[in-house]
C-alpha cells in the first residue's frame, strides 16, 4: 500500500515517526521503524503543528523530556481553555498546567498526591470511564464525580492500538466541536512526547546494564 511504502522510506531515512490523516489501527508498521499515528481526516493540520512548536520551544534544544511535558501540557490547557493534567496508565500525574487554582478539591488532591485519589478512581471505574479510554479515541465527559467538583473531559493517549496514557481538563460542559478536535490533536502529540520519554528511558536502563556489566 502507499502507507506502507511511506513507512518503508521513513525507516531507512531511521525516522521516528509520521502522522498521516487516515486510519491506521492495521497499518502497524511491522518491526522497528517508525510510529504510525492517524489524524481524522477533518483534523486540523495548524493545531499540530501548534503543538509541536510549542513542545520545541518549551525544550529549547536542551531541556528534559520530563520538563517538556509540562510546557506541552500548558499548551493543551491554552487550546482546551481549561486546567490540564497529563496521566499514565496507573493514573499518576506526568504532568500538570498552569492555572489549576480555577479547578476544584479534586484536581488538588491530585496534583499534591501526583496521583487521582482511590476513592475518585472507584467511582471513574463505575461510570465505565477507563473501559471508554481503553477502546476509544474520541474525548469522554464526565458529570461531577460530587457537588464541590466539576466535570472533567477526558481523552486517551495511544501510539497506534496501544494506550500509552490520558489527558484531563476541569470543565463545566462538553467542549466545543473545534476544542474537542484540539483535544483529540493534542493527545497525539502527547502519544509522540510519550514515546519519547520512554526511548530515553530504555536508553538509560541499557546503559546502566552496561556499566553493570
Amino acid at each position: 500500500s502507499q502507507l506502507a511504502g511511506l513507512v518503508a522510506g521513513l525507516r531507512e531515512r531511521r525516522a521516528a515517526g509520521v502522522v498521516v490523516k487516515m486510519a491506521v489501527a492495521d497499518a502497524a508498521a511491522e518491526g522497528e521503524g517508525p510510529v504510525v499515528l492517524g489524524l481524522d481526516a477533518d483534523a486540523s493540520w495548524s493545531y499540530v503543528a501548534s503543538l509541536v512548536r510549542s513542545m520545541l520551544g518549551a525544550a529549547g534544544g536542551t531541556g528534559e523530556p520530563a520538563e517538556d511535558l509540562f510546557g506541552l501540557a500548558d499548551s493543551i490547557s491554552s487550546l482546551v481553555d481549561a486546567p490540564v493534567t497529563i496521566e499514565d496508565l496507573s493514573s499518576r500525574v506526568l504532568a500538570f498546567s498552569g492555572h489549576q487554582a480555577g479547578a476544584d478539591v479534586g484536581r488538588h488532591d491530585t496534583i499534591l498526591g501526583r496521583q487521582v485519589p482511590a476513592s475518585y478512581l472507584q467511582v471513574l471505574e463505575e461510570r465505565g470511564v477507563f473501559r471508554w479510554l481503553a477502546r476509544e479515541s474520541t474525548p469522554i465527559y464526565i458529570e461531577p464525580l460530587e457537588d464541590r467538583m466539576h466535570g472533567r473531559v477526558a481523552v486517551s493517549v495511544r501510539a497506534g492500538a496501544e494506550a500509552l496514557g490520558s489527558i484531563w481538563a476541569v470543565v463545566d460542559q462538553p467542549l466545543e466541536p473545534e476544542r474537542e478536535r484540539a483535544f483529540v490533536e493534542a493527545a497525539r502529540v502527547v502519544a509522540l512526547h510519550l514515546l519519547r520519554l520512554r526511548a530515553a528511558g530504555d536508553l538509560d536502563r541499557r546503559v546502566q546494564a552496561e556499566l553493570v556489566g
